[in-house]
Parts: C-alpha cells; sequence; structure tokens
C-alpha cells in the first residue's frame, strides 16, 4: 500500500471499488478521504468560512471542523453505498464530488442556523 500516494484520486476510487479483499478496501477508503477528499473539503469550506466572517456571519474554527466532519461523513456513505451497489449513480470526477458534498453541507448548515440566509 505505500505505492497508494502515487494514484490520483479517481483512481483510487476504481481501486477502492474494486478491492477484494476488506483490509485493502479500508486502505483505500482510508488513503482516498485523508489524502484527497479531507484536503478538497477543507479548501472549499474555508473559502466560505472566511466570505461569511466578513459578511457578519459568525461561525467558530469547532464550527468549520464539524462540517468538515460532516462532509467527510456524507462523501464516505456515498462509496460505501457505491461499493455494495446501492448507488448506480457513478463519480466521474471524485474531486469535484469532495467539493460538491462540502457546499452542500456548508448550504445545509445554514438553511439550519439562518433559514432565511443563502450562501
Amino acid at each position: 500500500m505505500s505505492e497508494t500516494f502515487r494514484f490520483a484520486a479517481d483512481e483510487l476510487l476504481r481501486l477502492y471499488l474494486g478491492a477484494e479483499s476488506a483490509v485493502e478496501c479500508a486502505e483505500f477508503l482510508d488513503f482516498l478521504v485523508e489524502n484527497h477528499a479531507l484536503p478538497v473539503i477543507e479548501k472549499s469550506l474555508r473559502g466560505k468560512f472566511y466570505s461569511s466572517e466578513n459578511n457578519g456571519f459568525y461561525l467558530s474554527e469547532a464550527d468549520f471542523e464539524d462540517l468538515c466532519g460532516e462532509s467527510c461523513l456524507k462523501l464516505v456513505e456515498k462509496l460505501v453505498a457505491m461499493r455494495n451497489g446501492e448507488n448506480a449513480k457513478p463519480i466521474r470526477d471524485f474531486n469535484a464530488y469532495a467539493a460538491v458534498v462540502a457546499f452542500n453541507v456548508w448550504n445545509e448548515s445554514l438553511s439550519e442556523g439562518a433559514p432565511n440566509r443563502k450562501s
């Protein structure tokens, strides 16, 4: 698995979906989320986070971490569903998908905290 760092996110996704052993599957999933999805999610949310502070909508660093965690959770749920054959819609660009998940979590948090506010 030490060779994993050489794979792009979309290739790792393919390897994860095709992994034969549970150990291999877990390793691909962990690497995919930690090294590809999380940086994209953090970057996506960080831009929203700082923009919202300038518009008078304050979120703490703990809120930011919660949003990152929620985004990762939703992404992992999608990946597990894909692996189990529960979700036929493929992910064509993993990094773009991770960013969309982060934006959706951001928008959900805004609508829960301030229903009249839009991103």
